[in-house]
């Protein structure tokens, strides 16, 4: 009996060992489904927020991704995310305790934006605009609509409220000049202008024609303005040319601040240890919480956050080593952010456009411009170029452009040689973060076309709407593992118009890519369902270059190749958000960090286990069984975030 019941014991014994390290087993699966992941993130404007909710959550989840790649405002997502993972605070911590105070951090952008808004330099250029409208009656609108309606009725009247006013607003504008916020290229002209009317008002032809100057310029000044988030490549005929609202050189420099900040680079060691301490304090116990979430329990961490941040921008401490937006792109994380480029004949006559476009002084200037190439020479003329590891970038090269095609770190095969967008790739070479930022996020509308040297050969950057969706540089990178940073919807209809500007693309009205009112429903519907081959491209079929470029109805589409390529896709909503609307940045801070995981089918991060582990975590999952049309929508609810 004792022989017995010692057996029995034994073998109970056994079966808890065996349960335990079948969930440790199980644990380590499901970690080790994601360990090492590529994140590809897409681009989104004025609207970049809405990425640090789902970047939050991934690390948070998975931790740091092992490489990072996409355009535009993204660029400055990645830039971000290297700094962060330099914070010194972090290098004694692992596991979970590393991952929860990564994302800490990354949740901790939100507070950083909200008290550099705050201000007093910031607050009087408001205070500023806000009595400009009182004086031209404005009273009920918002500066843009207020702004742009006056130019449109009675210019005379805005340029009047200008001559006033010029001194107030020189000096109140100073501040956000020098954080690259506002573009002094677009408002100095102006200025000059205007003390050129007043020098001249005693002779009538030369004032005639100081008016003339003042007039054009301050229309394309009212159009930087109110054009913001609401561009539109068909109407907008001085996209490519006139000067945005941000200098995007001077937000370099800014931007290398707030990195030096999170990478705790030449903070004065009283400082860093406060940061440090904080971030012991008011980490544990953040994950599954964003910032707002955190306060709204207690407010202690936000303050305290707000308190560092201003103590840091206020403090004027000297620099003693290389600002962070001087980095070489990719030195703490393999990163890879991208442009479109021009060159050869297409770089020549942008460069030529943009001389004219300043003699000229004609709001209709880039009407002359049709396009800067023909289809026929855009796949050597318009190419994607992308910035990295020199060594990298030459893998990435051969990779996609090999016939035979190559092998992930996964022993996955992948074969890009007939995809359009990735035979459009072109290694921009090594760069500092300075030269990406100030290129990548200044696209047609809020920066006129950029010069650049690449390879000693002088391009053209148009700004990086080029490829929102970089799931094949990643895999060429060798990534086994891969998910994608976006939101919901087929290309956006600017990046396309964009596209047909650039390379004209006469298989694609401009009826189908218009944003105005009474067809924007009608073509975003159109353009999450993608146009059937034999409705409306019958005629050119698979050889239009938007049909192998952008039309979801394709399976080869470069989109769709794009999407399957990722094995996770976090599927934001963030287009329902009007950046200029109280309560949107929380709100799509909020919708990205609880947005929907979809999952490519037979993906090694679609596994049940894997799964188990985010829905603990309080995440949603989606896959292809999920993704049929809803007749409410009139689409696929995870368009664009998993392949048709």
């Amino acid at each position: 009996m004792r022989e017995t019941a010692r057996s029995v014991s034994l073998a109970r014994y056994t079966v808890c060992i065996s349960m335990i390290l079948g969930a440790v087993i199980l644990s380590a699966s499901s970690a080790s489904a994601a360990a090492g992941y590529c994140i590809g993130v897409r681009g989104n404007g004025e609207l970049a927020p809405a990425h640090w909710g789902g970047l939050a959550r991934a690390v948070e989840t998975l931790g740091w991704p092992k490489a990072m790649a996409g355009g535009s405002s993204a660029t400055v997502s990645l830039f971000l995310m290297e700094s962060i993972s330099l914070n010194p605070a972090l290098k004694s911590l692992h596991g979970e305790e590393k991952n929860e105070a990564a994302a800490y951090l990354i949740k901790s952008l939100q507070s950083y934006l909200e008290t550099f808004a705050l201000r007093p330099e910031w607050q009087a250029a408001l205070a500023v605009a806000e009595d400009l409208k009182k004086q031209g009656g404005g009273e009920g609108l918002d500066f843009s609509t207020w702004a742009f309606k006056l130019y449109q009725e009675n210019p005379q009247a805005l340029i009047a409220l200008l001559l006033k006013n010029q001194v107030a607003i020189e000096n109140s504008l100073r501040f956000a000049v020098e954080m690259g916020l506002l573009n002094e290229e677009t408002f100095l002209p102006l200025y000059a202008a205007l003390n050129e009317v007043r020098s001249r008002s005693a002779d009538p032809l030369r004032a005639q024609m100081a008016m003339a100057k003042v007039r054009f310029l301050a229309g394309e000044a009212v159009s930087a303005i109110t054009l913001l988030g609401k561009f539109n490549a068909e109407t907008d005929a001085n996209l490519f040319f006139r000067s945005g609202v941000v200098n995007f050189r001077r937000l370099a420099r800014t931007l290398g601040k707030v990195g030096n900040f999170y990478a705790g680079r030449d903070l004065p060691n009283t400082l860093l240890g406060e940061l440090q301490a904080h971030l012991a304090t008011c980490a544990k116990g953040s994950a599954g919480k964003t910032w707002d979430m955190m306060r709204a329990k207690d407010t202690a961490c936000d303050v305290s956050f707000k308190t560092l941040v201003a103590k840091y921008e206020n403090g004027g401490f000297p620099t003693s080593s290389q600002s962070r937006e001087l980095d070489m792109v990719g030195a703490a994380i393999p990163s890879f952010p991208t442009t479109s480029i021009l060159r050869l004949s297409a770089a020549d006559k942008a460069i030529q456009a943009l001389t004219n476009y300043f003699q000229a002084m004609n709001p209709a200037f880039g009407t002359l411009f049709s396009s800067f190439t023909t289809p026929d020479k855009s796949s050597e003329e318009i190419k994607f170029g992308y910035w990295g590891p020199a060594r990298a970038l030459t893998q990435i090269a051969a990779n996609l452009s090999s016939r035979s095609g190559f092998q992930d770190a996964g022993g996955r095969h992948w074969n890009f040689s007939q995809d359009e967008k990735s035979q459009r790739f072109m290694s921009l070479g090594e760069a500092s973060w300075s030269e990406v930022l100030r290129t990548s996020p200044a696209e047609p509308g809020l920066a006129p076309l950029q010069k650049l040297t690449a390879n000693t050969e002088s391009l053209i950057s148009a700004g990086g709407w080029s490829d929102l969706h970089p799931g094949a540089v990643l895999r060429a990178f060798g990534c086994e593992k891969t998910i994608y940073l976006t939101r919901r919807g087929g290309e956006s209809l600017f990046a396309q118009g964009v596209a047909k500007r650039l390379m004209g693309l006469p298989e694609v009205p401009w009826e189908q890519l218009s944003t105005g009112d009474t067809v924007k429903a009608r073509n975003v519907l159109q353009n999450n369902t993608g146009l059937a081959l034999d409705s409306g491209l019958a005629a050119v079929g698979n050889t239009s270059v938007w049909n192998r470029l952008y039309n979801l109805a394709n399976p080869t589409s470069s989109f769709n190749i794009a999407l399957s390529t990722f094995d996770a896709v976090i599927c934001t909503d963030w287009n329902q958000f009007d950046i200029k609307k109280p309560g949107a940045l929380s709100g799509m801070i909020q919708e990205s960090y609880q947005a929907p995981w979809a999952f490519r089918s037979g993906s090694k991060m679609s596994s049940k286990a894997f799964k188990a582990v985010l829905t603990k975590s309080g995440l949603t999952t989606a896959d292809a069984a999920q993704n049929q049309v809803d007749p409410q929508l009139g689409y696929r609810p995870f368009a664009g975030c998993l392949a048709f």
